[in-house]
């Protein structure tokens, strides 16, 4: 029975001595992880393709706008950004060639966005925004939209409606260019 008492008495040693020796691991030397997916506030990019109708009031064309916005969130409520937005036009009469003979455009604009309900309440969102700047050898360049985002906090899906004005110069006489048009985006 002593040698009995005497083996169990070292098998629970040597257990003893075995856990005492076993050390968890430390918590990790790293930056906290920050899921920039969920924040209100910063850097974002929009892309958007917009077919739209033309007109100078003699003639008509079909036009196709692609935009590419980036900037920064304030809140779902406001965003600035800077833009460019080639444009191509189907018609190839003077009144959409312009000076330089190509059916095409190039606005570089300033763009300012937010939306008038909060996102989260619902599973639309009613947003708007507004673009100001000057199209590249032809002029003056704006366009207002209005439309509904659905999505999360930074994904979004976008639809809507859109206007441009664009001021555009043929033989020294201004033609100004009116677009109406749907706008299909997504902005991250």
């Amino acid at each position: 029975m002593k040698k009995q008492i005497l083996i169990i008495a070292a098998l629970l040693s040597v257990a003893v001595t075995t856990f005492a020796q076993i050390t968890l691991p430390e918590q990790p030397k790293r930056a906290k992880h920050i899921d920039y997916s969920l924040r209100e506030s910063g850097y974002w990019i929009a892309v958007q393709l917009s077919p739209a109708f033309a007109t100078t009031g003699k003639e008509q064309a079909l036009a196709l706008q692609c935009d590419i916005i980036d900037g920064y969130r304030f809140s779902e409520f406001l965003k600035v950004g800077i833009g460019i937005s080639p444009r191509l036009y189907t018609n190839t009469s003077p009144s959409f060639c312009g000076k330089n003979g190509r059916p095409f455009s190039l606005p570089i604009y300033a763009d300012v966005r937010g939306n008038f309900t909060p996102q989260a309440d619902a599973m639309f969102a009613i947003c708007w925004s507004a673009d100001i700047g000057y199209a590249i050898n032809e002029g003056f360049y704006a366009s207002p939209f209005i439309g509904i985002r659905t999505g999360g906090i930074r994904h979004n899906f976008i639809a809507g409606l859109s206007y441009s004005f664009q001021s555009h110069s043929v033989n020294d006489s201004n033609n100004p260019i009116h677009l109406v048009g749907l706008r299909i985006g997504y902005e991250f």
